[in-house]
């Protein structure tokens, strides 16, 4: 996997999986090492001890968000609380809006991470992960954005529309257990102004 020994990492939609090591097979952190990792996977990572992510005399700060951790063995992460901010990750860890639950990946075995619809990783992430304020992730559909490297969407097919006088009849192929579908119009192209939903 990765190896980091005094220096500084950002990790963003990156999946990290299938590693074998000793000790930290996915990611090994040592020493004055700060390490962000947002919008990841990490995944069937198998070390002989520790964690997928473990570290050694970590006097650093690791900060981790909007991730998945899944069956990595013998655990996902070996890392001291004291240096560690986890919040709204797939994860067996304490902290803000954390779960644990299997992602319901597409098919993790070939390397494919897209969500399958009922992943509860869906909309479970947050659009401000260094906690100042202000979004950094603007790009996601649904309420939030999801955890993981890839944003999950619908994909509408078989568009077409008739016209019946003053009046406009749309059509698509449906989708298989949505619960709504959310129709806007407007004037502007960009849909930024006036759009009716």
């Amino acid at each position: 996997g990765i190896y980091i020994d005094i220096g500084n990492l950002v990790l963003t939609k990156t999946s990290v999986y299938n590693n074998h090591a000793s000790r930290g097979s996915g990611l090994s952190i040592w020493r004055q090492s700060d390490l962000i990792i947002n919008q990841s996977v990490f995944y069937g990572n198998t070390t002989g001890s520790g964690g997928s992510i473990n570290s050694f005399g970590l006097n650093g700060m690791v900060t981790i968000s909007n991730s998945i951790f899944w069956l990595n063995t013998p655990n996902d992460v070996a890392l001291p609380n004291q240096h560690a901010n986890i919040n709204f990750t797939n994860l067996d860890w304490e902290g803000e809006s954390n779960i644990y639950e299997d992602p319901l990946f597409l098919d993790a075995e070939s390397g494919d991470f897209i969500l399958q619809i009922g992943s509860p990783c869906i909309d479970a992430g947050t659009a401000d992960p260094n906690n100042d304020g202000e979004n950094e992730i603007n790009d996601f559909f649904g309420f939030a954005p999801d955890l993981g490297v890839f944003e999950f969407s619908y994909r509408v097919e078989g568009i077409g529309y008739s016209l019946d006088g003053q009046n406009i009849t749309l059509s698509w192929d449906s989708i298989d257990n949505s619960q709504y579908y959310l129709l806007e119009q407007s004037l502007d192209s960009n849909f930024v102004y006036d759009v009716d939903s």
